[in-house]
């Protein structure tokens, strides 16, 4: 497999895990304020199936990146990803300037994680 297809293939595989990932979550916060229990049963059934196909694609991953990248992207943008961006533009939540330099700070050191250790420094 050449590099640019593979690099291809990482991008992709991490951006459906993410998405899924922040669909899980997102489907947790709507099954909490639910009105009845079949609502709750459905966004709970929401959250876990996107819950799993997120692992399952952050399995795949790990077959293409070491396991310290693979944790820090996923799991590091999915917070950013959750906590920031789908807290504002999908649930309406206020969020501040310090939360979005925060985020940016994450996403700048998962880089430099990422990055970093293709040079061995």
């Amino acid at each position: 497999m050449n590099a640019t297809l593979k690099m291809g293939l990482m991008v992709g595989v991490g951006a459906v895990a993410l998405a899924a990932l922040a669909a899980s979550q997102i489907g947790f916060k709507y099954a909490s304020g639910a009105q009845g229990i079949k609502a709750t049963i459905l966004w709970f059934a929401v959250a876990g199936v996107t819950g799993t196909v997120s692992m399952i694609f952050y399995t795949l991953l790990l077959r293409y990146v070491p396991l310290h990248v693979g944790y820090a992207v996923l799991f590091g943008l999915g917070f950013v990803a959750v906590q920031v961006v789908a807290a504002k533009f999908i649930l309406k939540e206020p969020v501040s300037l310090i939360q979005w330099i925060g985020g940016a700070v994450m996403v700048a050191g998962i880089a430099l994680i990422a990055f970093g250790g293709a040079r061995g420094t």
